[in-house]
């Protein structure tokens, strides 16, 4: 999902958005084993490792993070990836109140839950499984829900994206989606 400002003016408003927080975003993802039905993250996050490495070690801050995660569906497959005999997915719905880089790719690999295809936070025999196994090279990360209210008419806005394509020709998300607790 792609926000776009037609002109400075606007797109001075919308920045403000984000910078004051003055968005709901709303994502989802399949992550690695069961999730709980709902967790609050809060694990404060660095700058990212390129920046780290540049920077002296008395000015690397970490900044506070609080991330909401629901758990959608989870689903055990009868497919062995070691070390366990067989594979656990859930498919969860992600809330950031904070705005940090990677923050929840951070989060979940935080839980134990990493993202499915996520190459830097992700768990590689997971991952491989999927591209070897699925031809499912993406990370499992999709921006569901954007609202706001619009900066210049005050109506409240709700953009709401469905799934794409790859997500809905693979047998595992399919599965998870018939075991949808709620949409």
């Amino acid at each position: 999902m792609i926000l776009f400002a037609k002109n400075k003016e606007s797109l001075q408003k919308f920045q403000s958005l984000f910078k004051e927080n003055n968005l709901n975003k709303s994502y989802w993802a399949i992550l690695r084993g069961f999730t709980p039905t709902t967790l609050v993250i809060e694990k404060p996050i660095g700058p990212p490792k390129s920046e780290k490495q540049r920077l002296p070690k008395d000015k690397i801050t970490y900044k506070e993070a609080k991330t909401i995660l629901k758990t959608l569906a989870k689903k055990e497959f009868n497919f062995s990836i070691s070390p366990y005999p067989t594979a656990r997915y859930s498919l969860v719905e992600l809330i950031p109140f904070t705005g940090r880089t990677h923050q929840l790719r951070n989060h979940t690999n935080h839980i134990a839950h990493p993202i499915i295809g996520d190459h830097k936070y992700g768990d590689r025999n997971h991952n491989r499984y999927f591209s070897e196994n699925l031809n499912a090279n993406e990370m499992f990360l999709h921006a569901r829900v954007l609202e706001f209210e619009h900066p210049f008419t005050k109506k409240e806005i709700r953009i709401e994206d469905e799934v794409p394509e790859s997500w809905e020709n693979l047998s595992i998300f399919q599965e998870l989606k018939a075991t949808l607790t709620h949409d």
